[in-house]
Parts: structure tokens; C-alpha cells; sequence
């Protein structure tokens, strides 16, 4: 008998000795079915598990068990290895239940074995295997390392997404692989974890300071945009979190479950480099209140998968809302500060549905939208080709109404590597504006009254920009009124002739103030010519009005022709003041 067939009659052996298989009551039912295989031969010896009780199924494969009522996932695994383990989620037991015949799915082996920085075996690391198409985790019982530090789980055939999960307490990274093609025996090899830094805070209410328990964190990496793996990321009954995340630099997200009345939050360029652990400290989300509604198509059917965005009326200012798109109802619910906000509807363009916006919204309380109705469009499409006759990735293509200017709702609208864009308008004469991607040599160019009666192919070829402009700085930077703002910014000017500009750098609050920072200044540029200057000496304006502290300002670069005052080139950055 293998070591595995012995684990799981031990385990149901110890289960009925020690008396914790419910007994039969007034509140108990009894479960029965059978267990085969693929081919439909009956399988004994199943370890079946449902709510904590375990049996095993007998020589011509069925079993019965006597459970609490109520709503459990029932949980087969199967003492051999050429079928797969099976859980049957949120069965609702009332009474006697009959399964009828379960039939387990044929199995393969996934392996692997996973090593520490220094080679040696990661012991007790947890394995979890999830679909790559639904991502629905699998039910993979014994699926932690062993003292060699290998693995082995069933999975029937598919394509998933492996997750390693060290101990905590050895201070190793998470990792997870992709698209792991499954039809037979397949091995990973060796997965290798690096050495991690530990994070650490708590959160709270801000105002009453009471511990948020189930608040999900998620880390990206500020310089790639990649998510850091971090199991068991959620805050605790007490508040706290802990997770294990490389050195380097990170956005940092706080995520309330969906039942708690709080606002989401964002942490910027928090920096692990130094190696040591990093405490957060505590973090503080501010109260808010319930936003729903409902999104129906053209022919008044739910439209579901829209991507809800809520933005201040005032100044533009995101709010962070998770789980934010709409349910197969159409329905959606968010939680946002008390304010005044303008909604956006943006369908996947798989739906062939226009987006929306709703302006200037009051929210006081619990606020229920009225139902919003989205058209039918058609597709106007393209190519941008830049300056030097290559495609143009990554040029945002805005859709303009000529008479209003206000822009349309795009969503997906940058165009690709090869410079394809596509869009979904309704019918109608539209204005196309054409902003290139930071740093590019192209300029930006505005096509106006193009007719849309159908499928168009409006292509567009964009003019060497006569003076380039570019700031950078890492990430979202944190700094204080009064404070260094570190920058580095770049000028071009590519023609074959010196070239004077004007050049200005402004401060935009989420009010939507333009402050001044360095005043208009005309600037000669010799040609073909291209001048750095890192850590470009800029100072926050003092003053800042204290409500507005803690959300992002736009520093914004300008280059203008001196004598028309046209706009030659642009471009910004965004940094949280505080």
C-alpha cells in the first residue's frame, strides 16, 4: 500500500476515532453517491470530505456520510493517480442527498522541485494549480513540498497557472508560472525563489480607528507594471498584513472586501532596496459610501463586463474602486468618499456598445444611479504612421464631438505596435485627435470631420514634431509643499536649423489650478541636437491648501511658439503631495 493510500485511511481512521464525524440529529443529513472513474469503473478507497467529515468509498465505489446541513463543498481524492481529484462547490444540503455517480476525471502528474537561493530544498512550500483561462483554483490535496523539496499533484488535462508559496517565516518570494500545458506526465523542474524583504502594517478606519479585516493588498512593480505574487495578502481580524516581496520599488493597494464602507487607497515608490524589513506603519482608509447601478445595451439587455470609473467633477481625480465592472445583471456597486464625481461606462469592445459618461454626480449618501443605457456603435479604425515613416505604438486616439469638444468614451483607444487603433463610435461627423506616446519623435496631430455612417478607415501620418520635449522621474514620487521634486528633462530639436521655443513648466492641481513654476522662457535649440538635464532643480509651491494634500498633482512641461503661442510639444508627470 503506497503512502498515500495510508495518509488518507489513517486520516478517516483517526476522524471516526476521535468521534468528529457528526452524529445523526434533527439538523444532520446523510450524503450518498458513488465514485468511478472516466472509463466508469467504481474507485474505492476515495477519501470523500465534506464540512470536516471524511469517508471512504467502499470496494464497488460508493459511500455514505452523515453531515450538518447547510451549503459545503464535498471534496474527492482519489488513493490513485491516473484520475483526478474533484471538488463539487457550495452543494446545498438540506436532507438525505444523492450524488448519484461521481465520475473523476482522468489525471496526470505535475511535479516539480523548488530551491532556496542557496540550492537547498524549500521544505513545506504550498503548490496551487489554477486555470488560466477561468482561474479558478484546483483541488490538489497534498500539494506541499517534501523534504527534498518536491512536489507532485493530479490535474486533468488543460492549460493552468502554477503558484509556489514558501513558509512565511523563510522570507522567500512567492512565484508563479504560466501556462502550464498539461496532456501527460509533465514536469516544471527546478523553480528557484530569491530572497524577499518582509512588509508589514496595519489598517484601519480613519476615523474610528477600528482594525479592517480582508483588505487585499496588491503590489506592482513600479519600473515593469508586474504584480508581485504575495499569498495570503489579506489584512487579519487585527488589521495586520505581512507579505514577502522582492527588493525594488512598488505601488502598494489597499483593498476593503466588498461588504466594508471604505475607500480604497494607493500607496507610491514604496522602496524595499535597502533589504531590511519595511513597516508601513499604520494605514488609514477613509469612510465612504455605497455607489450603484445598472448598464443595459441598446436593445435594453444587461450589459455586463462594463468598467465603471469615478473620477472627481472636480479636477479629475480617480478613485480607487476594485471590482468595479458589471455583473452578469449589469448591476454594479462601488464604495467612493461623499462628493461630487463624473461616472464612465466603458464596455469591451467585444460588446460593440459606445461608452458613456455621467457628469457632475452628487453623492451624499447611499446612491442608487438611474439605469444607463448604452448604443450601438461601429467601428472607426486605422493606422498611424510617425515621423520616419515606422508605425506609431501607443498614440492615444481621442474622439471628439466638433461642435462641443467633448470627448468621447474610447476605452482601448492607443494604438498597437504595428499602429493599428480601433474604436467604437456612434454614427456621425467626429474630430480625431492623434497624442503621441512619451518621447516619441512624432507630433500631434488633429483630423477633423471625419463621417462615420459605417465601418471607417480613417489612417493618419503624423509630422516630425519640430521640437521634442520629455520629463521623467521614477514612479509616483511623494513630496512635501516647499519640497524637491526630482525630474530629469530632455530636449530635442531634430530639423536641420537652430529653432527658438518657449519653454514653461506648470503645477496642476486636482482642483484643476494652474500654478506657475518656471515662467515662459525662450529657450534657443540648436540643430539636431538633444540636451539632458538630470535632476531638473524644481520646488513644490508652498501653500497648498490642506485638503487637497495626499492625491496626485500634474507637472506639465511646455514647449510654445514664441510668436503664435502654438503648442509645439507637452508632456508631464504626476506626484503626490503631502
Amino acid at each position: 500500500m503506497s503512502k498515500r493510500i495510508r495518509r488518507i485511511y489513517w486520516t478517516a481512521f483517526l476522524l471516526v476515532a476521535a468521534g468528529l464525524a457528526p452524529t445523526a440529529s434533527a439538523q444532520s443529513a446523510t450524503v450518498t453517491g458513488t465514485v468511478v472513474d472516466f472509463s466508469g469503473s467504481p474507485l474505492a478507497g476515495v477519501s470523500v470530505s465534506v464540512d470536516g467529515t471524511t469517508v471512504l468509498s467502499g470496494p464497488g465505489g460508493g459511500f455514505s456520510a452523515i453531515v450538518g446541513t447547510g451549503v459545503a463543498d464535498i471534496e474527492f481524492a482519489p488513493p490513485v493517480t491516473y484520475v483526478a481529484p474533484l471538488i463539487l462547490r457550495d452543494v446545498l444540503i438540506s436532507s438525505s442527498l444523492n450524488l448519484g455517480q461521481v465520475m473523476l476525471p482522468q489525471g496526470f502528474t505535475l511535479s516539480g522541485t523548488v530551491l532556496n537561493p542557496a540550492g537547498l530544498p524549500v521544505v513545506g512550500a504550498d503548490t496551487n494549480v489554477y486555470d488560466m483561462a477561468t482561474g479558478v483554483k484546483l483541488f490538489t490535496p497534498m500539494d506541499n513540498t517534501d523534504l527534498s523539496g518536491v512536489f507532485s499533484v493530479v490535474v486533468p488535462a488543460g492549460n493552468y497557472r502554477l503558484r509556489v508559496s514558501p513558509p512565511p517565516v523563510l522570507s522567500l518570494v512567492a512565484r508563479e508560472i504560466e501556462n502550464v500545458g498539461v496532456n501527460g506526465a509533465v514536469s516544471v523542474g527546478t523553480v528557484s525563489l530569491v530572497a524577499g524583504v518582509q512588509l508589514t502594517g496595519t489598517v484601519v478606519n480613519a476615523v474610528t480607528l477600528a482594525p479592517l479585516d480582508n483588505v487585499d493588498l496588491d503590489v506592482d512593480d513600479v519600473f515593469t507594471g508586474a504584480r508581485i505574487v504575495t499569498p495570503g495578502d489579506d489584512t487579519d481580524a487585527t488589521g495586520a498584513f505581512s507579505v514577502v516581496v522582492p527588493a525594488g520599488l512598488f505601488h502598494i493597494s489597499f483593498e476593503p472586501s466588498a461588504g466594508a464602507l471604505a475607500v480604497a487607497r494607493e500607496l507610491y515608490n514604496v522602496s524595499t532596496f535597502g533589504g531590511a524589513p519595511v513597516s508601513l506603519g499604520t494605514i488609514a482608509l477613509q469612510p465612504g459610501v455605497l455607489l450603484s447601478g445598472s448598464v443595459i445595451d441598446a436593445a435594453g439587455q444587461p450589459a455586463s463586463n462594463v468598467d465603471i470609473d469615478v473620477d472627481t467633477s472636480l479636477g479629475g481625480v480617480r478613485i480607487l474602486t476594485p471590482r468595479d465592472n458589471t455583473d452578469a445583471a449589469g448591476g454594479f456597486s462601488v464604495v467612493v468618499p461623499v462628493g461630487t464625481y463624473d461616472i464612465t461606462y466603458e464596455p469591451p469592445f467585444s460588446a460593440s456598445l459606445v461608452g458613456a459618461r455621467q457628469l457632475s454626480v452628487s453623492v451624499s449618501g447611499a446612491t442608487t444611479l438611474p439605469i444607463q443605457q448604452l448604443q450601438a456603435g461601429v467601428v472607426l479604425s486605422g493606422t498611424v504612421i510617425g515621423a520616419f515613416g515606422a508605425p506609431e505604438f501607443g498614440c492615444d486616439v481621442d474622439v471628439m464631438d466638433p461642435n462641443t469638444g467633448e470627448e468621447l468614451v474610447s476605452p482601448g483607444d492607443d494604438s498597437d505596435a504595428a499602429g493599428a487603433y480601433q474604436v467604437l463610435v456612434p454614427g456621425g461627423t467626429w474630430d480625431l485627435r492623434f497624442q503621441t506616446r512619451k518621447a516619441s519623435p512624432s507630433m500631434d496631430q488633429t483630423v477633423t470631420g471625419v463621417v462615420v455612417t459605417g465601418a471607417t478607415i480613417q489612417n493618419v501620418n503624423l509630422p516630425l514634431v519640430p521640437a521634442g520635449l520629455a520629463i521623467l522621474t521614477v514612479g509616483i514620487p511623494t513630496v512635501s509643499p516647499g519640497g524637491f521634486l526630482p525630474m530629469d528633462l530632455f530636449m530635442l530639436n531634430p530639423g536641420f536649423a537652430s529653432l527658438s521655443v518657449q519653454g514653461s513648466l506648470v503645477m496642476i492641481d486636482p482642483a484643476g489650478v494652474e500654478t506657475t513654476i518656471v515662467a515662459p522662457i525662450t529657450l534657443a535649440l540648436p540643430s539636431q541636437q538633444l540636451f539632458v538635464i538630470p535632476g531638473f532643480p524644481i520646488t513644490v509651491p508652498s501653500g497648498i491648501s490642506p485638503s487637497l494634500l495626499g492625491l496626485p498633482f500634474r507637472f506639465e512641461a511646455r514647449f510654445e511658439d514664441p510668436t503664435t503661442g502654438a503648442r509645439i510639444d507637452t508632456d508631464h508627470i504626476t506626484a503626490v503631495v503631502q
